[in-house]
């Protein structure tokens, strides 16, 4: 990976007046990191192992993406026990809307060519594995997921999972994808940021760090795991994310500081409290609970603008 392959306008012009060089395996953690789809990333870590003269990374690359090949034929074979459901997200609409239940993933895939918004296929067991008993309604087995796949609205594969497949076959935190990557980059609290490529759902700021399980792992403004807050821009919901995000695809976003829209000004005074320069969290309170109610009221995503804010 090129510097120039960074996504980040932000990230890849820190790193190039900074000079800075990634090793094989930071280049591998960074493939695995982005918004690639499956295919894409695993033929970009392939090149990697190849080229890299590290044993070790070669090793896991191969043993990441024979995993997923287990894992997908796992999800696709089945004996008539289970059956897969198809839901797309559709742009607005924060519950995904099932589309149909099919008896194979194949029937499943052929409907799912058809959408053009994120989808997934989860695959659920017509019996109950802890006591081999049929469920007694559709909403109880639903739950008892014997694996997913998520899709990008272009039909590639964002994610596997199936927990048919063994797990504990090694330690994932001695995979490449795992390891403190100490990548450089010129985010810092406070500052206000988008996701490359988002359609603008969300706002999103860097926050403070959580508390960390792994003492091995450093979160703070110079480390690669910052931690991104993000406000539903619509419902006026703000997360506390707990995963550290990956600044390769963060940029900085503007935001006027006469803006009228809400959501905007509410990480804009989120920023103050962050920046220790004032703020007022009932100010942040009283515009969520208006992004709330009117969201409520109109049952739909709708972008709210001219709103006037009332004096802090």
């Amino acid at each position: 990976m090129s510097i120039d392959e960074i996504i980040s306008d932000t990230t890849r012009k820190y790193l190039k007046d900074n000079d800075i060089v990634l090793e094989d395996w930071q280049v591998a953690w960074l493939y695995y990191h982005s918004d690639m789809d499956c295919a894409r990333r695993n033929e970009a870590l392939e090149e990697v192992a190849a080229k890299t003269s590290d044993t070790s990374l070669k090793e896991q690359i191969k043993h990441l993406i024979a995993f997923d090949n287990e894992m997908m034929e796992a999800f696709r074979s089945n004996q008539g026990n289970a059956i897969y459901i198809l839901r797309e997200s559709i742009p607005g609409d924060y519950d995904s809307t099932r589309q149909g239940c099919y008896a194979s993933f194949e029937l499943a895939e052929k409907m799912a060519r058809k959408l053009s918004n994120k989808h997934s296929i989860e695959k659920v067991s017509l019996v109950s594995r802890d006591d081999d008993s049929a469920y007694d309604n559709f909403d109880e087995f639903v739950e008892d997921s014997l694996g997913k796949v998520d899709y990008n609205k272009d039909g590639g594969i964002n994610y596997i999972y199936s927990n048919e497949v063994d797990t504990e076959c090694y330690d994932e935190e001695e995979m490449f994808y795992e390891r403190y990557f100490d990548f450089k980059h010129p985010f810092k609290i406070g500052d206000i940021v988008k996701f490359v490529g988002d359609d603008d759902e969300y706002i999103c700021i860097i926050g403070v760090k959580p508390r960390r399980s792994n003492p091995n792992i450093r979160r703070d403004d110079s480390d690669s795991g910052i931690i991104v807050n993000r406000l539903e821009r619509e419902r006026g919901i703000m997360w506390d994310s707990d995963t550290p995000e990956n600044p390769y695809l963060l940029d900085y976003y503007d935001i006027p500081s006469d803006s009228e829209d809400v959501a905007e000004n509410v990480i804009l005074e989120w920023q103050k409290i962050l920046t220790g320069n004032g703020g007022s969290m009932q100010y942040i309170q009283d515009a969520c609970q208006y992004l709330k109610e009117t969201y409520d009221e109109n049952h739909k995503n709708r972008y709210i603008t001219g709103f006037a804010l009332r004096d802090r």
